[in-house]
Order: C-alpha cells, then sequence, then structure tokens
C-alpha cells in the first residue's frame, strides 16, 4: 500500500505539473485586440491568412467615429511589424481588392411567417448590386431539407450576370427543413482553390438539422480552408448562440436581426465593410514553424493621430522555447521539481519518527458476500479455472459461479431504415408510370400513371390513369386527389402508389422520394420486396438489405454493381461486397444514388 500511495503521489504531480506547463504556455499567447483614436477612429485586423506561411496575409479595416469606412489611404501611410520586426508588404487599397462571397439562404417552411423570405431576397439583391462585375465572384446557395446551388460560384463578367442571380435568388419559395450545415459544406467545397478576400455570408431563421455535416465538422473545414463565416440570424427562434460560434471559430462575425425589415441594412454594411479592407502581404521574418505565436501590429499615419492597430495568430509545429527565455526557466524549473519530487517523498517518509507509519489506513479484509443462488466453489484457487483452461493442462474440472448471459441484439430492426433518392425530371415534359417506356419508370403504378410538364412559365403535374395526390404547400394532411392538371411548386408533395415525393427546383427539377424499409429485402429489377425503387437501371439480384449485430448494413448481389461510402462523401463511393449504413450513409444501386436519412 505504501508503494502504491507513492504512486498516487507521484500521479498527482504529474498532473499538477502538466497544467501548470498548459497554463505558463498560454501566459505566452496574446489575444486580439482592436484599436481606438482619440478622434473616434478605429481599426480592426478582421482576417490574417496564413495558409500560405510564411507568407502573411492580412486585412484591416478602418472606421472613422460615425462608423463609415475610411478610405484613400497608401502604401506609405502604414508601418508593419511582426513581433516588433519591420516588414515589407505588398499592399492593396481599400475599395481595390477582389471578393469571393457565396450567400447562403434560408428557405425553410417557416421563412414564409412575418415577410422573412421577402426580406432574405431583397437584401440579397442588395448585396449583389452592390458587387462589382470584373473584380468580384459571386456564388449563391439556397437550402431547406436539401441544399441547392442556385448560382455556382464564378467571377462576375456583367450586370446581366448579377442581374440573372438576383432573378434566381426571387424565385426561391419556403418549405420543408432546415439543412444550414449541407449547405455550408457545399459552399466551402465550391470555395476551394479559389482566390481573394473569401467569405461566406449564411442567413437562417432556424436550428440546423444535421446530415452530412455537423458544426463541428464544418468549424474544421473552414478552418483548415481559411474561410471565415459571417452569420446572420433571423427572428426570435433562431439558434444564437449556434451561429455566434461559428463565426468566432473561423474568424468571421454574428449579427442578429430582429425581424426582415432589419436585413437589407444589415447586408448592406456588411458589403461595403468587406469592400473596403486594406490588405497587406508579407513575408514573416521568422519563417520556421516553431509553434508560437506572432503578434501583429499595422500602424496608420493619419493628419490627425497615428493609429495602431495590433492582432495576432499562431503558427503550427514544435514550441520552440529559445524565444522566450523566462518561460524556458519555469518551464525547467518545473520538470526539475516533477523529477526531484518521488525521491524527496521517499525520503520524508522515511525519516525517523515517520517509519512505518502511513497517511493512508490499513485496509480491512472483508469476506465476499454471494447470494445463495450463486455457489462458491470450495475447492482450491487452482481448480477453479475456467474449463478449457483446465483441460488443456490437465487439471480436474472445478464448480465455479455461472455466468450471466449477454443480452442478444434484437434479432429485427427496432426502426425503419429511411432512405431518399431523387429522379431528375426528362426535359420540358417527364411521364411517370409502370411501363418501361416511361420517364420515370416505377413498378405498381398504371402503365402511365401522370405527366408533369411546363406550363404557362411553371411546372404543372396531370393524371392520366389511377389516383394521384398533390398538396401545394407540401402539407401531407393537405393531400387531395387531382382530376386536372395542378401547378407543383418547390416543397410540393406529390403521392403516387405507394410512393410519396417532394418536387425539388433548381438547376435540376426533379422528385426526391423516401422509402421505409421495415425488414431486411432483397431489391433488383426483378422485384424490390418492401422497397419501393424504380427498376430499370436495376439487375435482377442488384441487392439485399439486412440488419444484424444492432445495425442495418448492404450487402451486393450484383457483382460488383453496388458501391458505397459509409461517411456520406460522393467521392468516396467505392465497390464493397458488404457494408455498414449509418444516417448520411450514400450506396448507388446501379444509376440509382441513394442516402441513409434515418
Amino acid at each position: 500500500m505504501k508503494r502504491l500511495a507513492r504512486r498516487w503521489v507521484t500521479l498527482t504531480l504529474l498532473i499538477v505539473g502538466a497544467l501548470l506547463w498548459v497554463t505558463l504556455l498560454s501566459l505566452s499567447f496574446g489575444g486580439s485586440t482592436r484599436s481606438k483614436a482619440s478622434d473616434g477612429a478605429t481599426g480592426r485586423v478582421t482576417l490574417i491568412d496564413k495558409s500560405a506561411f510564411p507568407k502573411v496575409s492580412s486585412y484591416l479595416l478602418l472606421k472613422d467615429a460615425a462608423g463609415q469606412p475610411i478610405q484613400g489611404l497608401q502604401a506609405n501611410n502604414f508601418s508593419v511589424t511582426e513581433d516588433g520586426i519591420p516588414v515589407k508588404v505588398d499592399f492593396t487599397s481599400a475599395g481595390q481588392q477582389a471578393l469571393t462571397i457565396i450567400l447562403v439562404i434560408d428557405h425553410s417552411g417557416s421563412m414564409s411567417e412575418f415577410d422573412k423570405m421577402q426580406g432574405a431576397q431583397q437584401a440579397a439583391d442588395t448585396f449583389i448590386e452592390s458587387m462589382r462585375p470584373g473584380r468580384d465572384s459571386l456564388g449563391v446557395i439556397v437550402f431547406n431539407d436539401r441544399a441547392t446551388t442556385l448560382v455556382p460560384l464564378a467571377p462576375l463578367a456583367d450586370d446581366t450576370a448579377k442581374h440573372t442571380a438576383e432573378a434566381a435568388v426571387n424565385q426561391t419559395s419556403p418549405a420543408n427543413g432546415t439543412l444550414l450545415y449541407d449547405a455550408l459544406g457545399d459552399a466551402i467545397q465550391q470555395m476551394q482553390g479559389t482566390s481573394g478576400r473569401r467569405v461566406i455570408i449564411a442567413l437562417t431563421d432556424g436550428i440546423s438539422d444535421n446530415r452530412r455535416y455537423s458544426q463541428r465538422s464544418i468549424t474544421s473545414l473552414a478552418t483548415k480552408e481559411n474561410i471565415p463565416m459571417y452569420t446572420i440570424g433571423l427572428g426570435r427562434d433562431v439558434r444564437g448562440r449556434d451561429l455566434e460560434q461559428l463565426a468566432k471559430d473561423t474568424g468571421g462575425e454574428y449579427a442578429f436581426a430582429p425581424d426582415a425589415n432589419a436585413l437589407q441594412t444589415l447586408y448592406s454594411r456588411l458589403a461595403q465593410a468587406l469592400q473596403n479592407e486594406y490588405r497587406f502581404v508579407y513575408t514573416s521574418p521568422t519563417a520556421q514553424l516553431d509553434g508560437t505565436r506572432r503578434v501583429l501590429d499595422i500602424t496608420a499615419k493619419r493628419s490627425n493621430g497615428d493609429l495602431l492597430t495590433s492582432s495576432d495568430y499562431a503558427v503550427g509545429g514544435v514550441l520552440v522555447l529559445n524565444r522566450n527565455p523566462l518561460l524556458l526557466l519555469l518551464l525547467t524549473g518545473v520538470l526539475l521539481g516533477l523529477v526531484a519530487a518521488p525521491s524527496v517523498v521517499n525520503r520524508v517518509r522515511r525519516s525517523p519518527g515517520n517509519e512505518g507509519n502511513s497517511t493512508l489506513p490499513e485496509p480491512s479484509i472483508v469476506e465476499p458476500r454471494f447470494p445463495a443462488a450463486f455457489p462458491v466453489s470450495q475447492e482450491p484457487l487452482a481448480m477453479a479455472r475456467p474449463a478449457r483452461v483446465a483441460e488443456r493442462i490437465g487439471e480436474p474440472m472445478a464448480a465455479s459461479r455461472p455466468v450471466m448471459p449477454m443480452a442478444p441484439a434484437p434479432a429485427s430492426p427496432p426502426a425503419p431504415l429511411m432512405l431518399a433518392y431523387t429522379l431528375p425530371l426528362q426535359g420540358e415534359r417527364t411521364t411517370i408510370g409502370s411501363a418501361p417506356t416511361n420517364s420515370i419508370a416505377l413498378p405498381g403504378l398504371a402503365p402511365q400513371q401522370a405527366v408533369i410538364q411546363r406550363q404557362g412559365g411553371q411546372w404543372v403535374i396531370a393524371p392520366v390513369a389511377g389516383v394521384t395526390l398533390v398538396s401545394f404547400n407540401g402539407n401531407p394532411a393537405a393531400e387531395r386527389p387531382i382530376t386536372s392538371a395542378n401547378a407543383l411548386k418547390q416543397g410540393s408533395t406529390v403521392r403516387l402508389g405507394q410512393y410519396v415525393a417532394v418536387f425539388e427546383m433548381g438547376d435540376q427539377p426533379g422528385l426526391t422520394f423516401q422509402a421505409a424499409l421495415q425488414q431486411p429485402t432483397t431489391v433488383g429489377s426483378t422485384g424490390n420486396g418492401a422497397l419501393p425503387l424504380p427498376t430499370t437501371t436495376l439487375r435482377p439480384q442488384q441487392a439485399h438489405f439486412g440488419y444484424e449485430g444492432g445495425r442495418w448494413f448492404v450487402e451486393d448481389l450484383s457483382g460488383g454493381g453496388t458501391t458505397v461510402s459509409f461517411g456520406g462523401d460522393p467521392s468516396q463511393l467505392r465497390p464493397m461486397a458488404k457494408s455498414a449504413l449509418k444516417r448520411g450513409s450514400l450506396l448507388r444501386l446501379g444509376n440509382l444514388l441513394l442516402r441513409v436519412v434515418e
């Protein structure tokens, strides 16, 4: 017990030392600051891009006492130092820096309330109108229960490109859920490999659902790519704390709009601030990745007084302590103390008067008590070995306590496997039915059940045979059988026999179906068991969906025609003989791409 006590003392000292080490390291790390001059002018370093280290790009926003950007300063008006060492900079004046912007806009069902959708559209139009063709790049992504790219990220060629983007935004209508993080993930992917001042501006009025991405994974991706997120929360139901944290962790800012009327002013101010930043590019005078934090000072020389703005940034690598002698001395002392501590404790414990004493009481021996249902063997200890061990070494068997059996995993799934897939419309007219000549062939329907086509500038669905139910607003409780052409919009639901689909607009209009698999089944062109799927692209025996060990799996029966991405990344789809499935997993059966949603 004495030896155990000494080990606990040593372990405690090590933990205290480690905590002290971390504390001392944190004392050497500064925090970013804002500056303020006597005349009320302010300065703030909005971004430090070290992705090309030792080349560092920093962005500075200066404002006067009225909050308006200070423009017109030139390279000779600034001096820049890193850790007190002057550096030579490549300077870009305010108003000259190219912007690469993606607007991410919520159009979930709750955006239909209190004119929020209309306010978001007007605010986006204002921001787009302020962008500069020939210099800036723009992309627009909208999201509800899926992310849709309205305007792929590209340079703005002229005013026509701006007007096209505005028209696309104004055609969106609210419906369904809130997959903010999926939209942000798509925006980050589109920004990879781009240049300029890169910013994602995201607006939402609700709480994001998780499918392909979470807040943590989005923060990690954005930080890795050095893309700040400017987040805007709209209305009383928004989860502002999450949006604020996301902006803070990625180097952006969070703003709250109590109602739709505040959005236009907010977007206008944001555009003005981003367009009037000064940019400084320099090579760090300490090019080693030494694990330290660097202090950046930018001094603006003005006629009414200099304005010093300070910030800092960290570099990776192993901490090099010779840049801070005091820190080196303190940490050396801590390490020497940890090394000497066990010896000191031993000497104290063995000093005269202390021998045999212990601060820990001697343990008392307690006879184990077992319930009557568990008989205890009275044989010697060597006789109580498991049967297979006793047989191996030739010892006789002895009675032993029975082992409680583990509860088996449920043989049948406790919840259905929910799969979603989207079938694109084929041109201006798409026929739906069970006959293989249809644009969309679904078994179990009438040979030709319905037709979706463009009519009078909008999409309509018309019944041909059988029963087709439609809910224009997407509310299942409002589904009604149709007897003539019925208009469709984003989020409208269509029920065709056992199939229920949501109408999706965007670059490629289509129908998104969800199918619930209650029990294991085999799918293929000869039949899909309990799973309603189109069969024209499947092989006779394509795949088997099963349940074992507490989770769903898919097994390929087609000899390589089934590919799976367990994590949900389309680029990681790989042929697999058998693969477990989870929420977000992707699988391709023939030409049909499915996603696990539950």
